[in-house]
């Protein structure tokens, strides 16, 4: 069979034809696939919407990832239509890497409304799974305007939340006010953190009112009552707050707060100044606290040093010495004087010590240099106690206590012979006690003594007179008197040697061994004795007779005074021309056979003729 060649013509008639049906068929198959595709793109709308995002993140990924043509012929919103499906189903069911996969899309999308729903998403997203600081500018950026009621109320909140997670308090207290009164998923939480903000910013009325929405619910009961006792406090209805606080302590049901009310109901009496009926409620407190504050500790404390339970409050106030403040200076005043109460001086003075070292209560600071001073002279610290009181005049001139101090600051310079310091502390001062009447007594006839022993006679005489003004012991002023005497008598002021030699046995009588330890000298034999030559000088015989008489009685004198006594008396009863009584006196001198024998013997010539 011959073969016959072919028509070229032909040929690309039929290679048209079979191209025309190969187009013909491709056609056929676009419309099948965008037919499907849009089937998908609604099925997975709609699991979107209903919840079953798994299912709608399954569809957009099949819808993505279709096998064959539909790869390429997917036209372009379709296609950013799955994506969005896609990302917002991730984003729902927190599937890894979905935040970053909704990032990219933001970042190459140019449709404003994916852009903004994508964003919304993120920030839900983020808040969901706590990451709160994150979801801030997300949900600052999201658009409301197609949002319902509800969900503007959820956005809000969840924003206000992380404001306030954020401690951005200014920026969360108006969302969250906002949308207190809306109901829905968030109204209990919005009311609660709209009445913490409040509380915190002392807007009590408001945060009462929200506190009272969610009071009774579960998820707040064992929190906010606590909050609404407390408010209650602040505006100044304690009562309110005292029956509020009770109450909430008595249900079997404690709250997380219980700790806390326990001790507001303390504050709540401590501040009416029941303090028997605060200090059970401050021992709940304090046994079930890990840490108290200082300023409860010292509230415990008082309330037991108003109920004299001395020992209870030095067990608060102790921990408090190391609080330089106001409220640590008056719990070591108050310490100090818990220790005076159970005798404990020692621990006393040091109490008031570091409370004297502290300036922010001037009154207490004032009293704790006097009681440290006083203690540390009471304890043998002589030095200290003179700093103490010396600072304590210095800081206080005006002070109730000067005279006080002034006094122990004299005693403490005696006992260092410190008299002309001693007399200038005491010199000036107006308020005059009975210590200090018996301190300048010491010090003016001390100094006196001094200034007699340097032969400054007059000035010791007028310091003796100083002393005489203050006559708080009896012995020291007999002892004055006695010395005064023998100034004026060495002096030729007889009559003033008489008035006081007088007086010295006034006084002396019934305390003479107390005058004898002021004064070795002055005794009531020495005293007679000098008494009589003063009376002889004033030519009173009579009283000199009898005063020499009585200075040889106790046989106190020495035998030579005592055979001057004898002769001086003699003398007098010469001089009164009782010669009869003068003879034996005289003839007692010459027997004894000393110096002033020649004299008693000239006058008994005399008498004999």
């Amino acid at each position: 069979m011959k073969v016959s060649k072919m028509n070229p013509v032909s040929n690309y008639l039929v290679a048209a034809l079979l191209l025309c049906g190969s187009a013909a068929s491709v056609q056929g198959q676009e419309h099948f696939a965008h037919k499907q595709g849009l089937r998908e793109i609604i099925k997975a709308q709609e699991e979107l919407e209903h919840g079953h995002f798994r299912l709608a993140l399954q569809t957009a990924a099949e819808y993505e990832t279709a096998p064959g043509l539909s790869r390429w012929i997917i036209n372009y919103p379709d296609k950013e239509k799955a994506a969005l499906i896609r990302a917002l189903s991730a984003l729902r069911t927190d599937a890894p890497g979905a935040d970053d996969s909704a990032l990219a899309l933001i970042r190459h999308t140019v449709h404003a409304p994916t852009r903004m729903r994508l964003s919304l998403a993120l920030g839900h997203f983020y808040f969901r799974n706590e990451r709160l600081a994150e979801a801030i500018p997300f949900f600052e950026t999201a658009d409301i305007s197609n949002l319902s009621n509800e969900e503007i109320a959820n956005l809000r909140f969840e924003l206000a939340y992380a404001y306030f997670n954020s401690r951005n308090f200014e920026k969360a207290a108006p969302l969250f006010a906002s949308i207190k009164e809306v109901s829905g998923r968030y109204y209990l939480a919005g009311n609660y953190y709209h009445g913490l903000l409040s509380y915190n910013n002392g807007n009590y009325d408001e945060a009462l009112s929200s506190f009272r929405k969610v009071e009774n619910d579960v998820q707040y009961r064992n929190i906010v009552p606590y909050y609404i006792a407390e408010i209650y406090y602040f505006k100044g209805d304690k009562a309110t707050a005292l029956q509020e606080a009770v109450r909430l302590i008595a249900r079997p049901e404690k709250l997380y707060y219980d700790t806390e009310l326990h001790l507001l109901a303390a504050q709540v009496h401590f501040e009416e100044q029941r303090y028997t009926e605060a200090l059970p409620y401050f021992e709940h407190y304090y046994n079930n606290s890990e840490k108290i504050r200082k300023e409860e500790l010292y509230e415990m404390g008082y309330s037991y040093y108003r109920t004299n339970e001395w020992r209870n409050a030095i067990e608060k106030f102790r921990p408090l010495s190391s609080q330089q403040d106001s409220l640590g200076q008056t719990a070591m005043y108050l310490l100090g004087d818990c220790y005076l109460k159970i005798n404990d001086k020692k621990s006393a003075r040091n109490a008031f010590g570091i409370c004297s070292e502290m300036n922010f209560n001037h009154s207490q600071r004032e009293a704790a240099l006097l009681l440290y001073g006083k203690l540390s002279y009471d304890m043998g610290y002589y030095d200290i106690a003179l700093n103490s009181l010396r600072t304590m005049v210095r800081d206080y001139p005006s002070s109730a206590y000067a005279t006080e101090a002034k006094t122990l600051i004299g005693d403490l310079l005696l006992r260092s012979n410190s008299y002309a310091d001693a007399f200038e502390e005491l010199r000036n001062v107006t308020a005059r006690d009975e210590a200090y009447r018996a301190a300048w007594q010491k010090i003016t006839y001390g100094y006196a003594m001094q200034q007699m022993q340097l032969g400054n006679t007059a000035f010791s005489d007028s310091l003796l007179t100083l002393s005489l003004r203050e006559p708080a012991d009896r012995a020291r002023a007999a002892a004055a008197h006695f010395w005064k005497g023998d100034i004026a008598y060495n002096a030729g002021r007889f009559g003033h040697a008489v008035e006081n030699f007088s007086s010295y046995i006034k006084l002396a009588a019934g305390v003479e061994s107390q005058v004898e330890k002021i004064s070795t000298t002055a005794t009531m034999a020495n005293a007679y004795l000098n008494l009589g030559f003063a009376s002889m000088e004033t030519g009173d015989f009579a009283a000199a007779r009898a005063a020499f008489a009585r200075s040889r009685q106790g046989g106190r004198l020495t035998t030579a005074h005592s055979l001057t006594a004898v002769l001086r008396e003699a003398d007098a009863a010469f001089m009164q021309k009782n010669f009869r009584e003068a003879l034996p006196l005289y003839e007692q001198v010459i027997a004894a056979n000393v110096t002033e024998s020649d004299e008693a013997r000239i006058r008994k010539a005399v008498i004999l003729g």
